[in-house]
C-alpha cells in the first residue's frame, strides 16, 4: 500500500495524457500512461478517501475522453484506454456528477464500443488471432461494455457476446501445458488482460463462463512463467520478449490456482515482488501500470515460510512455441538451459528452431539477442523481408546453420523425451534442402552443471558447411588450436570444447549485421564453430563446462 500511494502521489504531479502519435502508428504510450495513472489514483482514493486522488483521476479521464479518437487503426491503443476509463468510471462512480457520468459513458461508447463493434463485424485480425492482441482488445472492450451496460444495454450485450466468443482462440494457446508462444514478456501482457477479462465476468456476473475449467492450460501457466526464469534472474527471452520481466500481478493471481506447487509459486511471487520493490521503488515507470492489482489479487503470506523452496514443476511446454527448460540445482554452478522449437509461423516468432540459452553461477552465458525495431520494413510479415532482419532469422540465434541458408519459415519442430536434465529436439524439416534429418539433444550434468549439445545429422550433400554458434556478452577467447573457447565474466568462466568432428574449429565474429537501421549488437560476441562432416551423416558435439 505504501508503494502504491507513493506512486499515486507521483502521478498527481504528472501532466495528463496527450493525443500524440510520434511514430505515426501508435497512441499506445499515452494509453498505457493513462491506465497507470488512473489505476494508481483511483485506487489511492478508494483506500484513503483523499480528494487529491479523486481529482487527479477525473482530470485524466476528462482529458482522454476529449480526444478525437483513441487510434482504432492500432486497436491495442483503444483497448488500454478503454480499460483505463472504465476502471476510473467504476471506482469513482458514486462520486460523479450526472454530467460526468453521461460524458464518460458516451465517450466509452463513441471511442471504444462502436469502433470495437466495427472490428468484430469486419473480423479484424485481432478478433480471430490467438495471441496477445486478442486478449488485450477483448478485455478492454468488455470493461467498457460492463461499465456502460445500464446506458447502452443492447450494445454492451452485443460486445460481450462477441468477446466471449473471440477470447477462447487465445486461451487455447496455453493448452496443454501452460506454455505461451510469444515468450514470457508477452505472456505477462496478454495473460494480465486475460485475467482482467475473467475477473470482470466474476465480479459483474458471478461466473467465469467456464473459461477456467474449459482451458486447463491457462490454470497451469503460472508454472510456465516461473520456469522460464533462469538462475541468472533473467527470462528465456525467445521471440521478441525481453530478459527483464517484472513481477506480475497475473502470476500472483494464477499461482493460487495452479495444480503444480501453488504454495511455492505464491511464495516465489511474494519474494520477487519484495525484491523488485527494494530495487525499483524510486523508478517504477509506465510499464508498471497494473501494479495496484497486486493489492487486489495478491495471495496471503504462506505460513509454511518456504524461503525459496522449489518443488519440481513441468519442464516441457508444448504448443506453437514448443520449449523446454533444464535445471541442475544441486550442481555448484546451478545451471539452467532454455530450448526453443515449435512453429516458425507465430506472432513475434523468429527463425530460431534449436536455439538455446545457458545460465550458470547466476550469469547468462549464452544470450538470445531479442527483437529489433518494430517499425523496420517487413517486420510484421511472415515471409520475405521479415526474415532479412538479422535478429529475427537463424543467423542470429544459438543454433546450427548449413551453408548460411535461412530456416524454412513454415517449419515445425518439437521436443521429445524432455526431463529435468535432458531433452531432444526433433528438427527434420527445418532445413529441407540441406538435411534429411536433424536431432539436437541437450544433456545437463547433475554434478558439474556442464551442458552437452549434440547434433545428429544426415545431409542431402557431403561438403555442406555447418556453423554451430552462440551469442554472448562475456569476454571470449579461442584456444590456439581453435578446438576450445573460454567465456569469462565477473571472475567466473565457462569453457566450450568441440568433441566432434575433428575438423571443426572456433572463430570469433562480429555480431553486427551491417544493415542500416538494424541493431548493431555492439556489445555481443558471436562465437562460431565451423566445419563439415566426413560424408553425409555424422554428429557435432560441443560441451559447455562451468569452471
Amino acid at each position: 500500500q505504501k508503494v502504491i500511494l507513493a506512486q499515486a502521489d507521483d502521478a498527481i504531479e504528472q501532466a495528463p495524457s496527450i493525443h500524440d502519435i510520434p511514430d505515426g502508428r501508435r497512441l499506445l504510450g499515452q494509453s498505457r500512461a493513462a491506465l497507470r495513472r488512473i489505476l494508481l489514483t483511483a485506487y489511492a482514493w478508494r483506500i484513503t478517501g483523499a480528494e487529491k486522488y479523486r481529482a487527479r483521476t477525473l482530470l485524466e479521464m476528462r482529458t482522454v475522453c476529449a480526444f478525437p479518437n483513441w487510434n482504432p487503426s492500432h486497436f491495442l491503443d483503444v483497448a488500454e484506454m478503454s480499460l483505463a476509463v472504465s476502471i476510473g468510471y467504476d471506482w469513482l462512480y458514486e462520486t460523479l456528477t450526472p454530467q460526468d457520468r453521461a460524458h464518460f459513458s458516451t465517450s466509452l461508447k463513441k471511442l471504444a464500443l462502436l469502433p470495437g463493434l466495427r472490428s468484430y463485424e469486419n473480423k479484424s485480425f485481432w478478433v480471430t488471432c490467438d495471441h496477445n492482441w486478442n486478449q488485450v482488445c477483448n478485455a478492454g472492450l468488455v470493461a467498457a461494455a460492463f461499465a456502460t451496460a445500464e446506458d447502452s444495454p443492447a450494445l454492451a450485450n452485443d460486445i460481450f457476446l462477441r468477446a466471449l466468443s473471440s477470447l477462447p482462440r487465445a486461451m487455447r494457446q496455453y493448452n496443454p501445458d501452460g506454455g505461451y508462444q510469444e515468450g514470457p514478456g508477452y505472456w505477462e501482457y496478454g495473460t494480465t488482460f486475460n485475467v482482467v477479462f475473467i475477473e470482470l465476468l466474476r465480479s459483474a456476473l458471478d461466473t467465469d463462463k467456464d473459461l477456467l475449467s474449459d482451458y486447463p492450460g491457462f490454470l497451469k501457466t503460472a508454472a510456465y512463467f516461473r520456469q522460464l526464469r533462469g538462475t541468472s534472474g533473467q527470462y528465456f527471452n525467445y521471440a521478441d520478449s525481453g530478459t527483464q520481466v517484472q513481477p506480475s500481478p497475473a502470476f500472483a493471481y494464477l499461482s493460487r490456482l495452479s495444480p503444480y506447487a501453488p504454495e511455492e509459486l505464491m511464495d516465489d511471487s511474494r519474494t520477487e515482488l519484495e525484491k523488485f520493490i527494494r530495487q525499483n521503488l524510486k523508478k517504477l515507470q509506465s510499464t508498471d501500470r497494473f501494479f495496484p492489482m497486486f493489492s487486489i489479487w495478491f495471495a496471503d503470506a504462506n505460513p509454511a515460510n518456504l524461503k525459496g523452496k522449489f518443488s519440481p514443476l513441468p519442464t516441457h511446454f508444448r504448443g506453437h512455441a514448443d520449449v523446454a527448460v533444464l535445471r541442475a540445482p544441486k550442481s555448484a554452478a546451478d545451471s539452467f538451459v532454455g530450448i526453443k522449437t515449435g512453429h516458425n509461423q507465430t506472432n513475434h516468432g523468429h527463425l530460431d528452431q534449436g536455439s538455446f540459452i545457458f545460465d550458470a553461477y547466476g550469469i547468462r552465458w549464452v544470450e538470445d539477442l531479442g527483437g529489433d525495431n518494430y517499425n523496420l520494413p517487413g517486420y510484421w510479415g511472415m515471409s520475405g523481408p521479415r526474415w532479412q532482419i538479422f535478429r529475427l532469422n537463424n543467423r542470429s540465434h544459438n543454433t546450427l546453420t548449413p551453408d548460411n541458408v535461412l530456416q524454412n519459415y513454415n517449419a515445425v519442430g518439437f521436443i521429445r523425451s524432455a526431463s529435468q536434465q535432458s531433452a531432444i529436439a526433433m528438427l527434420d524439416n527445418v532445413y529441407p534442402r540441406k538435411f534429411n534429418s536433424w536431432h539436437r539433444s541437450f544433456t545437463l550434468g547433475a554434478g558439474d552443471g556442464a551442458l552437452k549439445v549434440q547434433d545428429d545429422l544426415t545431409l542431402k550433400d557431403s561438403g555442406t558447411l555447418l556453423e554451430w554458434k552462440i551469442f554472448t556478452l562475456t569476454k571470449t577467447t579461442v584456444s590456439p588450436d581453435g578446438r576450445s573457447a573460454t567465456l569469462a565474466h565477473n571472475g567466473k568462466s565457462v569453457r566450450l570444447s568441440i568433441r566432434e568432428p575433428e575438423n571443426f574449429i572456433f572463430k570469433i565474429k562480429s555480431a553486427d549485421p551491417g544493415i542500416k537501421g538494424q541493431q548493431p549488437n555492439t556489445d555481443f560476441v558471436q562465437l562460431v564453430a565451423e566445419g563439415s562432416l566426413n560424408g553425409t551423416s555424422g554428429t557435432v558435439v560441443v560441451v559447455l563446462e562451468p569452471l
